[in-house]
Order: structure tokens, then C-alpha cells, then sequence
């Protein structure tokens, strides 16, 4: 029997499909399956985290917003009691002046929390905006502390690699929040070529098929971040929930009214003003300062018009809250579903 025939006799079993779903980012990480939370700051909180790592995806505490380093610290204690699988802490990294009043207290905050995540040895640091200094990375290194860092475009690949990211998020304009001017399909091969670290893909990805067409591009693992913001566990209102849950396809803006960098959120009367106002947002991080006790009262009292509600496009494709677990156990189940229909194409 040729290997072409052996090949093609494989394709659609059980165990062809475990080899495929089994990545060199489940390997690296120690987790069963090729799925990462998103760290959506505010929403994913000990609650959501656990809740996914405990399913055997990734899940990961979004440390930004109303959340210091010692309430940081209370998260990952929280989370190492309800679950024994690896998670991650999100920071967020951008450039910044450092000498302002903000980009201080920003730079200290950092730092902080850094030394937490190391301090408590979370498996996984990711950096969902930016690229960390190399000290952080070697201090990460030297304390047995992963590092994820999300890249917008192949020169973001390229720095956060040679700065000694263990795994690069690729996260194309589709996604919510903070995202990037190259859309997925085109970013994401891309940034696999030049890649010698494991790849996850992010934007337009919300199911089993977008997983398996991420795996195709050359990615290890998708990372979910509009369905899990909708997941039960989620830290917000549930007018906020709902929110997300009724925008479709073109419901979405990339506004830089958040934090003073191009993220993409549900059209409210929030990104409106700000559309009709573009004079009156700042630079980062003073407009996310600014904005902060809107994005608190969008999440925690459900004023929806109020504030900014992160959201990808692929919001259109959810219909139903779900818990995180069957969001996982879900997107395993299509991905498996599409894998074992290949052969018959």
C-alpha cells in the first residue's frame, strides 16, 4: 500500500483526528485541547477561567480595568482552588509615554503585576496589546512562566519572537477589542511562515470550523474571546451579555473612543458620540483612564449605550448563552465533526 493510500485511508478516524487536534500547543502548555480564552479585561475573572482550563482548553484572567495587583493576586489564588490545570494572566503592553502622569502609573502597574504572575507561577503570561520588554520575557523564562504575546502583523511577529515569546497570538481585524488592520485569513498564514514558536489564531472564530480552519493556516490552537465574553461565567451584566448576543455581522465599529488605540466594539451611542466627536479622544493610556467608569458601568450596571462593549463580528454567528465548558466541549465536538467529513470531499 502506497503512502498516499495510507494517508488517505486515515483521514476522518478517530485517531488521525486526535493527532490533529493534538498541537504543539497542547503540548507546550500541558492543556487537551487546542482552545485559549480570550483575556477580555473586566469579563474574565477567576469565574470564566477556571471554568475553561477546567474543560481542558486555557482560560485566562484579563487583569486590565477595575483589578489592581493584589485583587490580581486574589484571582489567581481563586483560580488555582477551583481548578489544578494551567491558565494564564492578559496584560496589556502598548507603547506609551512613560513620563506622563498615566503612562507612570501604567508602567508601575505593570511591573506590579508582573510580579505576581511570576510570584505565584501562573503557567502562562500573555501580552494582549504590545510587545513586553525582553526582561520581562527572560524574567518569565528564568521563573518557568510561559509567555503569549498577541501580534497584529508579521513585524509584531517577528519582535515579540525575538524578544522570546513562547507562542504568538495572530489576531486579524475581525476580532474584538484591540485588533489589527490585516485580516485573519490573510494574517494568519502569514505570520505562520516566519513563525518558530507556536501559533494561535484569533478573529472571526466563534466554532469547531473556524478551529479547524485555523489549523489548516498553520495555527496550533484558536483563540475565542466574543463567545466566551457571552458565556455564563462571564464577569458583566447581563444586558451587556445580551448586547453582544444581538449584534450581527455589521454591528461592529474599530473606534479608537476605548483607550486611544483602534479596537473594535457593538455601535452604541457611546461609539457614536465619539464618531461625531473624534476631536475629543485622547491619546493612550489617558482616553482608557478616562473612559474607565464607563467601560464599569457598561459591564457591571448593564447601561449598554453608556460605555464600550468589545465585540468581534463573528458576534452574529451566537444566538444563545452558554456555559464555558459546553463552549469548549462544543468547539472540540465541530472541529472533530468537519475533521471527520474531510474524507468524503
Amino acid at each position: 500500500m502506497s503512502d498516499d493510500v495510507s494517508v488517505t485511508t486515515l483521514v476522518g478516524t478517530e485517531d488521525w483526528i486526535d493527532s490533529v487536534l493534538a498541537t504543539r500547543l497542547t503540548t507546550l502548555l500541558g492543556i487537551r485541547h487546542p482552545v485559549v480564552q480570550a483575556g477580555m479585561g473586566y469579563l474574565a475573572r477567576q469565574e470564566l477561567a477556571a471554568a475553561v482550563s477546567e474543560a481542558g482548553g486555557l482560560g485566562v484572567i484579563g487583569s486590565t480595568g477595575n483589578l489592581s495587583p493584589e485583587g490580581l493576586r486574589e484571582e489567581i489564588r481563586q483560580v488555582k482552588a477551583l481548578t489544578r490545570r494551567p491558565f494564564a494572566v492578559n496584560l496589556l503592553f502598548p507603547r506609551h509615554d512613560p513620563d506622563s502622569a498615566a503612562g507612570a502609573r501604567l508602567g508601575d502597574e505593570l511591573r506590579d503585576k508582573v510580579a505576581v504572575v511570576i510570584d505565584e507561577g501562573v503557567a502562562v503570561l500573555g501580552a494582549g496589546l504590545g510587545v513586553p520588554d525582553p526582561e520581562v520575557f527572560a524574567a518569565c523564562r528564568a521563573a518557568g512562566v510561559r509567555t503569549m504575546c498577541t501580534v497584529g502583523a508579521t513585524r509584531h511577529a517577528e519582535k515579540a519572537q525575538q524578544a522570546g515569546a513562547d507562542v504568538l497570538v495572530a489576531q486579524g481585524w475581525e476580532a474584538g477589542g484591540h485588533n489589527s488592520r490585516v485580516a485573519s485569513m490573510a494574517l494568519l498564514p502569514q505570520v505562520c511562515r516566519i513563525a518558530r514558536v507556536p501559533v494561535v489564531a484569533a478573529g472571526g472564530i466563534g466554532g469547531g470550523a473556524g478551529l479547524v480552519a485555523a489549523l489548516a493556516l498553520g495555527a496550533s490552537g484558536a483563540y475565542l474571546g466574543t463567545v466566551f465574553a457571552a458565556s455564563a461565567e462571564a464577569r458583566a451584566h447581563e444586558r451587556y451579555k445580551d448586547a453582544v448576543l444581538a449584534a450581527a455581522d455589521t454591528s461592529t465599529v474599530v473606534t479608537r473612543a476605548h483607550s486611544g488605540k483602534p479596537a473594535r466594539m457593538v455601535r452604541n451611542a457611546f461609539t457614536e458620540h465619539y464618531r461625531t466627536h473624534p476631536e475629543e479622544i485622547g491619546a493612550f493610556p489617558e482616553q482608557w483612564e478616562r473612559n474607565e467608569p464607563l467601560a464599569v458601568a457598561v459591564r457591571v450596571d448593564g447601561d449598554v449605550d453608556r460605555g464600550p462593549i468589545p465585540a468581534g463580528q463573528i458576534a452574529g454567528l451566537l444566538d444563545r448563552r452558554e456555559r464555558a465548558a459546553d463552549v469548549v466541549e462544543r468547539v472540540v465536538r465541530e472541529a472533530r465533526h468537519t475533521l471527520a467529513g474531510l474524507h468524503q470531499r
